[in-house]
C-alpha cells in the first residue's frame, strides 16, 4: 500500500468547478427519515463536458429514486445491472445523448456521472432515500455527510477507478442549502444542532429547521440530535409488498440497571496521525479524559497511540492502580497528532495481541478515530478473525462513517459518532454501559403470523438502549403481534412485544411500496450475487451489483461533434481537518440548540512499535510551537505538501520568467492558501528538501516565502515570525547566497495590505 497517495488540490476559482450547489430536504417521522438531495450542474465552458462528482451518504441510505431536470423536462432514471448501466450510459455519451449514471463504488460511496452537458446548459439531479434512524440511549442521531475527507493509502485499493477518486479545493464556491422537517414524534423533542444554527418555524403538525445563514460551505457533516419528551416504546409499522405485507419492527429495549462485577480488560486505541491534527485529536484527548475516571482499580487497562507506528503506554494491559492511572493522564497530556499515516490495522493487530495476555475473558478494544483510511478490506478481516469486540468512537467534522460502523457491527461491539461540539462524555458512558452489560447468547424474533422470510434472518448483537431493526414479509394480512426474546450469558431473560397496527402503515413515504423496498434492500446480504442481483432490479434497489441510468435523446441538430471533456468535482477540505481551520471555532457556525420545557508509574516508559520515525518511507511529524505537520519525506504527498503547493508556485513563477504575457503573480490566491496553514512549519519543511547535489529543491519558493516574512505584510504570519527569519539565513547558510537572489525578485511586488 502506498503510504500517502497523492491528494489532488484543485485550483481556487477554477471554471471547471461545474456543480453549483447541493439542495437537501429530509422530513423525520417516526423512525424514517426521507432525503431528497439536488445537485445542480452549469457547464459555463465553450464546449460538452461530463461532470463526474464521487459523494457520500449514510451507510444504511436505501436509494429508491433517481430523477434528472434538464431543458424544463424531467427524466426518471432505472436500475439495471451494473454492466448494462455502464454500457447504456457509454453508449448514449458516444452517440451525443445526454445521460446519467449513478454508481455504488464503495461503502457509503457515490460516483454521479453526467455525460454531454452542452456549452451554457444547466441541469438538476435528483435522488431520493430512506434511512432508519436508531435509539443511542434515549437519542436519536440524523446526520448528513457533505464531504469526503482525505482517507490515508490509496483510493485504488478500494476500487475506486481514477476518474472516481476524490480532489480537493480549498474553495468553498459549491454551498448546500439543507431544510429539515420533523413530524410526530419529534414535535416536542429537545435537539441539538452542533454543526450548524438553524432558525425554527412552528407550524401545525409539524417543525421546519432551516439553516440559519442560508447555503453554507459542504465542509462538515449536519448532525442533528434528537431527545423525545418521554421514553419512546417498540413499534412496528406495516406496508404493502405486492399481494402481501411486510412489517418494520423496532425494538428499544431497556435493562434494570446493575453494576458490572467482574474485572474489565480494556485495550484503548487513539489515532494520532497526522489527519487528526486539528478538531480530532482535541476530541481524542477529551474522550480519554473521560475514559480514565470509569476504571476501576482491579480494571486492566492499556492506551496505544497509533499512526505510522505505534506508541503504547504499557507493554501489556496493567491493573488500574493510582501509579499506573497517573502514568496515563501524563501520556494523554503528551498526546499529538505526530504519528505520521493512519496504519489501522497494524494497531489492531497489536491490541489484539495484547488482549489475548488478559486473565479470564477475552479484553474489549475500544478505538478512537477519525477512520480516514482507504484499504479498509484487511481491516474489517483483520477484525472479523479476531474474536474481539470493537467499540467505536468516531471524531472529526467528517468521519468515514462505513469502516468504522461496519467494524464495530461485524464484530458484536457498537460506534458513536461525535462531532466537534457534541457531547464526548455522554459518548463513552454509553460505550462503557455496553461494555458492561451480560452478553446476549441467543436472540429470536417470534411473529404471531408465519413469515416467509425475515431480514436479517439471525440476530446477534444486542445492547439495552439501541434500537433493534427486524423485518418480516407475509401473505395477506400483517401479524398482530411481534416479540424479542433475548436470553443473556448470566442466565437472565429479557421480553418486549408491540402491536402491529395497520393505522400506522408508513404515512410518511411519498409511494406506498417504500417500506417493502427498504426490507428488501436489508434481505440482499443474505442472498448469492445473482440473487442479490436480480432482487435489487425487481425493487429498483441502488447497490454493488446495480446503478440506475436515465438517457435524454437529443435531436441529431443538437448532437455534439466530439466527445465531452472531463470534469471531476472538488470536494471542499473538511473544518479542521489536518490543522486546517477549526469547525468549533468557526465564526460562520453558531450551533444551535433547543431545550424543551500523578506520580510516575514505577517502571513504566514509552513503547514504541513499528517502523523507526525517521525511516525512509515513514511519515514523519515536524513540531514548532504548536504548530504540527505531517509530512512524508519521499513521497510529499497532499494539499499541504511541498508538490502540491511549492511545485506549483515554482511553475508560476516560471512562467513569468519564461513569457511576458504570462499572468501576474496572484499573491492574494497564494496568501490565501499558504496562509490556512501553518507558514513557519511549510519554511521548515521547505528548507529540508533537497536534490541530490544537495541543493535545495524548492529556491524559488523559498524566496516568495522569505519576501513575505521580510514584508509589511507580515502581520498574517504567526508570532514566530522571528524565529523563521533567523532559521532562513542561519539553518543552511551554504544556501544563504541563493535565497538571498531570488529573495530580490520577489521584495518589490505590491503584497496585500503594504
Amino acid at each position: 500500500m502506498n503510504p500517502m497517495h497523492p491528494i489532488g488540490l484543485h485550483p481556487l476559482g477554477d471554471a471547471r468547478i461545474v456543480l453549483e450547489q447541493v439542495s437537501a430536504e429530509a422530513v423525520l417521522e417516526e423512525l424514517l427519515v426521507t432525503v431528497t438531495l439536488q445537485q445542480h450542474y452549469r457547464n459555463e465552458e465553450a464546449f460538452p463536458i461530463e461532470a463526474v462528482y464521487t459523494f457520500p451518504l449514510p451507510l444504511d441510505a436505501v436509494l429508491l429514486e433517481l430523477s434528472f431536470e434538464h431543458a424544463g423536462r424531467d427524466w426518471k432514471g432505472t436500475v439495471r445491472p451494473r454492466a448494462d448501466a455502464q454500457a447504456a450510459y457509454e453508449e448514449a455519451v458516444d452517440d451525443g445523448d445526454t445521460a446519467v449514471l449513478l454508481e455504488q463504488v464503495g461503502p457509503g460511496l457515490y460516483t454521479m456521472d453526467v455525460g454531454n452537458l452542452l456549452a451554457g446548459e444547466e441541469a438538476r439531479v435528483r435522488l431520493r432515500y430512506l434511512q432508519l434512524l436508531r435509539w443511542q440511549g434515549d437519542t436519536v442521531r440524523f446526520h448528513l455527510p457533505t464531504t469526503i475527507a482525505p482517507r490515508y493509502g490509496d483510493p485504488s485499493a478500494a476500487g475506486l477507478a481514477p476518474h472516481e477518486q476524490p480532489t480537493y479545493t480549498l474553495s468553498d464556491d459549491v454551498r448546500l442549502n439543507l431544510a429539515v422537517t420533523l413530524r410526530e414524534p419529534w414535535l416536542q423533542a429537545a435537539f441539538d444542532c452542533p454543526s450548524h444554527a438553524v432558525t425554527i418555524t412552528e407550524s401545525a403538525g409539524q417543525r421546519l429547521l432551516q439553516l440559519a445563514s442560508g447555503p453554507v460551505p459542504m465542509d462538515r457533516d449536519f448532525v442533528l440530535t434528537l431527545r423525545a419528551p418521554q421514553h419512546e416504546e417498540s413499534r412496528a409499522l406495516v406496508g404493502q409488498d405486492g399481494q402481501g405485507v411486510v412489517v418494520s419492527a423496532s425494538f428499544h429495549p431497556r435493562l434494570p440497571g446493575f453494576v458490572r462485577a467482574t474485572p474489565r480488560s480494556l485495550q484503548i486505541l487513539v489515532d494520532c496521525s497526522g489527519s487528526m491534527t486539528g478538531d480530532s485529536i482535541t476530541q481524542a484527548r477529551s474522550a480519554l479524559g473521560e475514559i480514565l475516571p470509569l476504571l476501576r482499580q482491579h480494571d486492566s487497562f492499556n492506551i496505544i497511540a497509533f499512526g505510522s507506528h505505534q506508541t503504547s503506554l504499557f507493554p501489556h494491559p496493567t491493573l488500574a492502580e493510582p501509579e499506573a492511572m497517573a502514568a496515563a493522564w501524563r501520556f494523554i497530556e503528551r498526546l499529538d497528532a505526530d504519528h505520521g499515516g493512519t496504519e489501522l490495522q497494524a494497531a489492531l493487530d497489536l491490541a489484539f495481541q495484547g488482549s489475548q495476555r488478559c486473565e479470564g475473558a477475552v479484553g474489549d478494544i475500544l478505538l478512537i478515530t477519525d477512520g480516514e483510511v482507504w484499504d479498509d478490506g484487511s481491516i474489517l478481516e483483520a477484525v472479523t478473525h479476531s474474536g474481539h469486540r470493537v467499540f467505536v468512537v468516531g471524531v472529526g467534522s467528517a468521519v468515514a462513517e462505513p469502516l468504522l460502523a461496519q467494524s464495530a457491527a461485524i464484530s458484536g461491539g457498537a460506534v458513536e459518532f461525535v462531532s466537534p461540539l457534541e457531547n464526548m462524555s455522554e459518548r463513552i458512558v454509553r460505550q462503557f454501559m455496553r461494555m458492561d452489560q451480560p452478553r446476549a447468547e441467543e436472540v429470536a424474533i417470534h411473529w404471531s403470523a408465519s413469515a416467509l422470510w425475515q431480514a436479517p434472518s439471525r440476530l446477534e448483537n444486542f445492547f439495552a438502549g439501541d434500537t433493534m431493526h427486524v423485518f418480516g414479509h407475509f401473505e395477506g394480512n400483517p401479524p398482530e403481534t411481534v416479540g424479542l426474546d433475548v436470553r443473556f450469558t448470566d442466565g437472565s431473560r429479557f421480553h418486549d412485544e408491540t402491536r402491529c397496527d395497520r393505522t400506522r402503515q408508513s404515512a410518511q413515504s411519498a409511494n406506498a411500496d417504500d417500506l417493502a423496498r427498504i426490507a428488501a434492500f436489508h434481505r440482499l446480504a443474505e442472498l448469492l450475487d445473482s440473487d442479490a442481483k436480480d432482487l435489487a432490479v425487481q425493487y429498483q434497489l441502488l447497490t454493488a451489483n446495480t446503478a440506475y441510468v436515465l438517457i435524454e435523446q437529443r435531436a441529431d441538430a443538437q448532437t455534439p461533434a466530439a466527445l465531452p471533456a472531463l470534469r471531476v468535482v472538488p470536494h471542499t477540505m473538511p473544518a479542521g481537518w489536518g490543522g486546517l481551520g477549526s469547525s468549533a471555532a468557526s465564526e460562520r457556525v453558531a450551533p444551535a440548540r433547543h431545550i424543551h420545557g500523578a506520580s510516575d508509574y514505577a517502571g513504566s516508559e514509552m513503547h514504541s512499535y513499528g517502523p523507526a520515525s525517521g525511516s525512509e518511507g515513514v511519515a514523519r511529524s515536524m513540531r514548532l510551537g504548536d504548530a504540527d505537520f505531517n509530512f512524508d519525506i519521499s513521497q510529499s504527498h497532499g494539499p499541504h505538501s511541498l508538490r502540491a503547493l511549492l511545485t506549483r508556485l515554482e511553475r508560476e513563477v516560471e512562467m513569468q520568467d519564461e513569457s511576458p504575457d504570462a499572468p501576474p503573480l496572484d499573491l492574494e490566491f497564494w496568501l490565501e492558501i499558504l496562509g490556512a496553514y501553518s507558514l513557519a512549519v511549510l519554511i521548515r519543511i521547505a528548507l529540508r528538501a533537497e536534490n541530490a547535489d544537495g541543493s535545495p529543491r524548492y529556491p524559488l519558493a523559498l524566496g516568495f516565502l522569505a519576501a513575505y516574512l521580510e514584508s509589511p505584510a507580515n502581520i498574517r504570519v504567526e508570532p514566530d515570525t522571528r524565529l523563521m527569519r533567523a532559521t532562513l539565513w542561519t539553518d543552511r547558510p551554504e544556501w544563504t547566497e541563493l535565497i538571498s537572489e531570488n529573495l530580490e525578485r520577489f521584495s518589490g511586488l505590491p503584497w496585500p495590505n503594504q
